[in-house]
């Protein structure tokens, strides 16, 4: 029993973690990924000690930002990443050649604006604001509207490495706040969205839960893959416990 509920939760991973990987996933394909996993651990049989079982290597979850591995363009007159030379940060998508990133790091006196409109500051208690930048393109002089989601990679100053725990947070213009799932590696700080807006790097000294965002944040898509990735590292754990259990 407990063999062939885990032999179909390990064909509902293969399947979901090849639409995670495949960027031209459809959302019928990811819904159903997505439901197919969560059905199959969902009806995962708890195993009986005096039943030999399997040995299951626990899966491991593919990492969706690739900081190092810009997406390539599929279309002639297009690129695959944009940078911005003053404040070391980059864009990694796929743009007309002829948009501009325009980041600005926020002045004390700006920065302290912003903060000040923030609605939700019970949410930021625990946290530092180190930067606040603006974060736009442009295009012939208009603000540019990315058609789906983007990564953003910034490079991080000696005093933001020195600090223990560092994320990502979203400012909306109604001034509410949001952690965006985040990747510091190789010195520097990498997520994923699809708005031109306001972004701060806060800093902690404890570890900082990168919480999946609602769909006024990132798109539907974007949302549905860090589900999807909240789900496989669900299984991740799950077959940890399973392991653990038999080996006692």
């Amino acid at each position: 029993m407990f063999a062939d509920s885990w032999a179909v939760l390990e064909a509902a991973l293969t399947k979901a973690k090849a639409i995670y990987q495949d960027t031209n996933a459809t959302q019928d394909e990811i819904d159903n990924a997505c439901a197919s996993l969560a059905a199959a651990i969902k009806a995962l049989v708890k195993t009986d000690s005096s039943t030999p079982t399997p040995t299951p290597k626990p899966p491991k979850p593919s990492n969706p930002i690739k900081p190092n591995e810009p997406i390539k363009p599929n279309l002639p007159g297009y690129v695959n990443q944009i940078h911005n030379n003053i404040n070391q940060v980059t864009v990694l998508g796929r743009f007309p050649e002829d948009v501009q990133l325009i980041v600005e790091t926020l002045t004390d006196t700006a920065k302290a604006e912003i903060i000040n409109k923030i609605t939700n500051k019970n949410d930021l208690a625990k946290y530092n604001i180190e930067k606040i930048y603006d974060i736009y393109m442009l295009q012939k002089g208009m603000q540019y509207k990315p058609d789906g989601a983007f990564t953003i990679k910034i490079k991080l100053d000696d005093e933001l490495l020195a600090k223990r725990y560092l994320g990502i947070v979203y400012i909306a213009d109604d001034g509410t706040v949001t952690m965006v799932p985040s990747k510091v590696k190789d010195g520097f700080i990498t997520f994923t969205t699809n708005h031109n807006s306001y972004y701060a790097i806060v800093s902690s000294d404890s570890p900082i839960v990168n919480t999946a965002t609602t769909g006024s944040i990132i798109g539907n898509n974007t949302f549905a893959v860090i589900m999807l990735g909240m789900l496989l590292a669900f299984v991740v754990k799950k077959s940890d416990s399973l392991l653990k259990k038999e080996s006692e």
